[in-house]
Protein backbone atom coordinates (compact mmCIF):
# COMPACT_ATOMS: atom_id res chain seq x y z
CA UNK A 1 0.00 0.00 0.00
CA UNK A 2 1.84 3.64 -1.26
CA UNK A 3 2.63 6.21 1.56
CA UNK A 4 -0.37 8.64 2.44
CA UNK A 5 0.76 12.14 0.73
CA UNK A 6 0.75 14.42 3.55
CA UNK A 7 0.87 17.90 2.33
CA UNK A 8 3.53 20.33 3.07
CA UNK A 9 2.32 23.86 5.05
CA UNK A 10 3.57 27.09 5.90
CA UNK A 11 2.74 29.59 8.02
CA UNK A 12 3.30 33.49 6.79
CA UNK A 13 3.22 36.51 9.16
CA UNK A 14 1.47 39.45 6.29
CA UNK A 15 1.47 41.70 9.04
CA UNK A 16 3.21 41.55 12.34
CA UNK A 17 1.40 42.65 15.66
CA UNK A 18 1.45 46.38 15.48
CA UNK A 19 -0.86 50.02 15.18
CA UNK A 20 -1.64 51.30 12.01
CA UNK A 21 -3.23 54.68 11.36
CA UNK A 22 -3.43 54.55 8.15
CA UNK A 23 -3.86 53.07 4.90
CA UNK A 24 -1.05 50.89 3.98
CA UNK A 25 -0.32 47.11 1.85
CA UNK A 26 2.41 44.61 2.92
CA UNK A 27 5.18 43.44 0.33
CA UNK A 28 4.60 41.00 -2.07
CA UNK A 29 4.60 37.44 -0.78
CA UNK A 30 5.37 34.48 -3.91
CA UNK A 31 3.36 32.02 -3.35
CA UNK A 32 3.82 29.70 -6.35
CA UNK A 33 4.57 26.94 -4.16
CA UNK A 34 1.48 27.06 -2.37
CA UNK A 35 -2.18 25.15 -3.66
CA UNK A 36 -4.22 26.54 -1.20
CA UNK A 37 -4.29 28.89 2.35
CA UNK A 38 -6.30 29.84 5.22
CA UNK A 39 -6.16 33.25 6.26
CA UNK A 40 -6.44 34.47 9.75
CA UNK A 41 -6.77 38.14 11.06
CA UNK A 42 -6.42 39.11 14.47
CA UNK A 43 -7.72 42.71 15.52
CA UNK A 44 -6.60 43.25 19.04
CA UNK A 45 -7.12 47.05 19.63
CA UNK A 46 -9.47 49.64 17.48
CA UNK A 47 -9.67 53.43 18.48
CA UNK A 48 -11.06 56.62 17.21
CA UNK A 49 -14.83 57.92 16.07
CA UNK A 50 -16.25 55.52 14.11
CA UNK A 51 -12.77 53.69 12.83
CA UNK A 52 -12.86 51.17 10.42
CA UNK A 53 -10.41 48.66 9.02
CA UNK A 54 -10.96 47.12 5.82
CA UNK A 55 -8.49 44.35 4.64
CA UNK A 56 -7.55 42.54 1.09
CA UNK A 57 -5.72 39.93 0.30
CA UNK A 58 -4.83 40.63 -3.94
CA UNK A 59 -2.91 38.96 -6.27
CA UNK A 60 -0.87 40.17 -8.77
CA UNK A 61 -1.43 39.94 -12.82
CA UNK A 62 2.13 39.94 -14.00
CA UNK A 63 0.83 40.88 -17.76
CA UNK A 64 -1.65 43.51 -16.81
CA UNK A 65 1.13 45.26 -14.12
CA UNK A 66 -2.05 45.30 -11.49
CA UNK A 67 -2.86 43.99 -8.39
CA UNK A 68 -6.97 42.42 -8.15
CA UNK A 69 -9.11 41.31 -5.40
CA UNK A 70 -9.18 37.83 -3.59
CA UNK A 71 -10.75 37.74 -0.63
CA UNK A 72 -11.78 40.24 1.48
CA UNK A 73 -12.66 40.37 4.82
CA UNK A 74 -15.65 42.02 6.96
CA UNK A 75 -15.06 45.22 7.60
CA UNK A 76 -13.75 45.75 11.33
CA UNK A 77 -15.09 48.76 13.48
CA UNK A 78 -13.42 46.90 16.73
CA UNK A 79 -11.69 44.15 18.29
CA UNK A 80 -12.27 40.51 17.02
CA UNK A 81 -10.80 37.79 14.72
CA UNK A 82 -11.72 36.15 11.23
CA UNK A 83 -11.03 33.11 9.41
CA UNK A 84 -11.24 32.50 5.60
CA UNK A 85 -10.07 29.53 3.59
CA UNK A 86 -8.97 29.90 -0.06
CA UNK A 87 -9.28 26.44 -1.46
CA UNK A 88 -7.44 26.78 -4.63
CA UNK A 89 -4.76 29.21 -4.54
CA UNK A 90 -3.71 29.66 -8.26
CA UNK A 91 -1.85 32.90 -8.14
CA UNK A 92 2.17 33.13 -7.91
CA UNK A 93 2.28 36.68 -6.14
CA UNK A 94 -0.06 37.67 -3.69
CA UNK A 95 -0.11 41.01 -0.77
CA UNK A 96 -2.54 42.55 1.61
CA UNK A 97 -3.89 45.60 1.54
CA UNK A 98 -5.41 47.39 4.71
CA UNK A 99 -8.01 50.62 4.47
CA UNK A 100 -8.45 52.47 7.90
CA UNK A 101 -10.61 55.21 7.97
CA UNK A 102 -12.30 57.46 10.76
CA UNK A 103 -11.49 60.25 12.86
CA UNK A 104 -8.18 59.78 14.32
CA UNK A 105 -8.58 55.95 13.80
CA UNK A 106 -6.04 53.22 15.16
CA UNK A 107 -6.12 49.44 14.71
CA UNK A 108 -3.95 46.81 15.82
CA UNK A 109 -3.71 43.72 13.92
CA UNK A 110 -2.03 40.63 13.07
CA UNK A 111 -2.52 38.88 9.79
CA UNK A 112 -1.20 35.50 8.78
CA UNK A 113 -1.48 33.00 6.29
CA UNK A 114 -1.12 29.24 6.28
CA UNK A 115 -0.32 27.81 2.91
CA UNK A 116 -0.74 24.50 2.25
CA UNK A 117 0.86 22.20 -0.98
Amino acid sequence: MPEPIIPFTETIIIHQSGAETATGNATDINVSAWTSAVFYLDVTAASGTSPTLDITIRGYDPVGADYYTIITFVQKITTGTERIVLAILSDRTIDALWTIAGTTPSFTFTLTAVLKS
